[in-house]
């Protein structure tokens, strides 16, 4: 499970996602790598496992380089809006050049054009593709401040007494810290390494609250969907493509059962229409993601009250629902508003991989 991404607006914010993964709209053969930074920090977090599997995804297509032509490499670092843009450009600045010289040190000694910088001090881009993707009651409003482009964090701030800040400020903008590099290949470059390594990994669905029809527009969704049908066209016919179906854990969980399985249906559905046999397609898991959230706890967590909430993830012995109200009574239902305004996003989702 990736911790908070994006991925992951990922990430729908096609921030959020994570993974070596070729961009179609460039004419050569272009693949990128996303690295995710905490709130007002530059460097990349290597305990994080998003950026674990970020770092392995960069020594593939470094490897795959080996007697190829590369002809571009662009470090691309983005800033959350929140704050002065001021720092904000010199934030992303800052991660840009972080992850640069890490670039530097896997290249060495390997012939390549010079790193190209391209920095997005405040992706307002990414707070759009969040806020078409969401059903709020002021949405209309923030996306006409922020195309206006005049005071659009003052405005923000005061639209709904705040309301609208916050949730792009809990939902959105913690996703869209992140330093993309694409590495790009002549078009007569072969690259079948890479699409062999495209079929090994996971490829994350994602759905929003309640919701079992896939949305394009959600977070990273669009350019995933786009991967799966590569991958539709280019499995072997002795593979299985099998899918785990998960669910956030707010809610009843015999409801968040149902919303797993019918996530799982859609995403087959999906493979089907693009070529796939059903008899290909194997549904493996169907389940509350429990475990994703204990995960996002441990590396997201920083208060007081963090062992005690881990404490009621651990613990064995209750039911999913009696877990929930444990939750849901520490300091007075504020610890469970925040993990659902923050880290159930990324909870709801179906994973496929090949067998």
């Amino acid at each position: 499970m990736n911790a908070k991404l994006l991925s992951s607006l990922a990430l729908a914010l096609g921030i959020f996602f994570l993974g070596a993964k070729p961009c179609a709209a460039t004419p050569a053969a272009s693949w990128k790598v996303t690295f995710t930074h905490k709130a007002g920090k530059s460097a990349v977090d290597m305990t994080s496992a998003a950026n674990k599997q970020a770092t392995a995804e960069l020594d593939s297509i470094i490897a795959h380089a080996q007697g190829r032509r590369l002809s571009g490499i662009e470090v691309k670092s983005y800033s959350s809006p929140e704050g002065k843009l001021a720092w904000n450009t010199k934030l992303a600045g800052l991660r840009s050049e972080c992850v640069k010289s890490l670039v530097e040190g896997k290249i060495a000694g390997l012939d390549h054009p010079q790193i190209v910088e391209n920095n997005v001090p405040e992706d307002w881009d990414s707070a759009v593709t969040y806020l078409n993707a969401v059903d709020k009651p002021w949405k209309d409003e923030a996306l006409k401040i922020i195309k206006a482009g005049e005071n659009v964090k003052a405005k923000l701030e005061d639209l709904w007494a705040g309301e609208a800040w916050d949730d792009l400020l809990w939902n959105c903008f913690y996703a869209v810290r992140r330093t993309v590099v694409i590495f790009t290949f002549d078009t007569d470059t072969e690259f079948s390494e890479a699409q062999t390594a495209l079929e090994n990994e996971d490829i994350s669905i994602k759905f929003a609250v309640g919701r079992t029809s896939i949305a394009s527009s959600y977070l990273d969704n669009r350019e995933n969907l786009e991967r799966l049908k590569t991958l539709a066209n280019t499995a072997g016919e002795g593979k299985t493509i099998v899918l785990d179906a998960y669910a956030s854990p707010e809610g009843r969980a015999s409801w968040n059962l149902v919303l797993a399985r019918r996530r799982a249906e859609a995403v087959k559905a999906f493979l089907v229409n693009n070529g796939v046999p059903a008899d290909r397609i194997r549904i493996l898991a169907v389940q509350e993601d429990w475990a994703g959230l204990k995960e996002v706890v441990e590396d997201n967590w920083f208060g007081a009250d963090k062992s005690e909430i881990l404490n009621i993830l651990e613990d064995s012995t209750i039911g999913s629902d009696a877990r929930e109200q444990k939750l849901r009574a520490l300091s007075h239902g504020t610890v469970w508003n925040k993990l659902i305004a923050s880290w159930m996003t990324d909870l709801r989702r179906v994973n496929i991989h090949l067998e």
